[in-house]
């Protein structure tokens, strides 16, 4: 990691689902974490789907531009710091949910000492080059993104194994081998982590979040965040 980072500004945007914005460059580096919703990100390399739990990151002088994907509008923290770091990929996935806490927490800091914001900056690069060493297997790549673009569908098993072009027993026992899960648990699993996220870094009343993240109601959602976490939301939304 590099040792020189420093934070230039931070902010987060609230966006319509006709927003985009035009083709820029950035002395600077930019990374971007995604609160709620998606964007469809334009590289050199083709075009990129980031959505909840995912962090983009654009090194200095990269041309990029980006506009709201699934027609509902996105929520997204952005910030802009000094430094290059290794091992950076367009789009990658916080599992954990760690760069976004980070991310909420600097937000909070904004207007905090100079040394107290680039600790925190820090620790989400650090992060962030963590991430990126991880490849997680193609299937289960492939699979993931399309469940977090429909998370608040109902979805079934057949429907996953149609995004994947694979027979529902074959979908089902492959996923399984590349990812230590069932298809169903994943997408349970992911619902969770959207859930926590919001409650952290919104103040959505617990329905609103359950309808956005697919889980029907508050009571259902209680019960699943328990049954994944351990925990109830109200914990979550104390921490954060």
């Amino acid at each position: 990691m590099a040792l020189d980072n420093s934070l230039l500004s931070v902010g987060r945007m609230a966006v319509e689902p006709s927003w985009a914005a035009a083709r820029h460059s950035h002395p600077f580096v930019e990374m971007m974490v995604i609160n709620g919703g998606a964007l469809d990100v334009r590289l050199a390399d083709g075009v990129h789907r980031a959505a909840v739990g995912d962090v983009l990151l654009y090194p200095p002088g990269t041309p990029h531009d980006e506009r709201v994907a699934g027609g509902v509008g996105a929520d997204f923290t952005f910030f802009a710091f000094r430094g290059s770091p290794l091992g950076a990929r367009a789009v990658v996935h916080d599992g954990d949910g760690r760069l976004r806490v980070l991310a909420a927490w600097l937000m909070q800091e904004r207007d905090a000492a100079t040394v107290l914001r680039d600790a925190i900056l820090a620790l989400m690069i650090a992060e962030y080059e963590r991430l990126c060493a991880h490849r997680a297997s193609t299937l289960a790549d492939r699979v993931r993104t399309f469940l977090r673009e429909h998370i608040a569908e109902p979805l079934s098993v057949e429907d996953i194994a149609r995004s994947a072009s694979m027979s529902r027993a074959h979908f089902i026992r492959t996923f399984k081998r590349e990812s230590g899960s069932t298809p169903m648990a994943a997408l349970r699993r992911l619902r969770v982590e959207a859930a926590r996220d919001l409650i952290i870094t919104t103040d959505l009343p617990l329905k609103a979040i359950a309808d956005r993240v697919g889980l029907g109601d508050e009571y259902h959602l209680s019960h699943v965040f328990r049954r994944e976490l351990r925990v109830s939301p109200g914990y979550f939304r104390k921490k954060g």
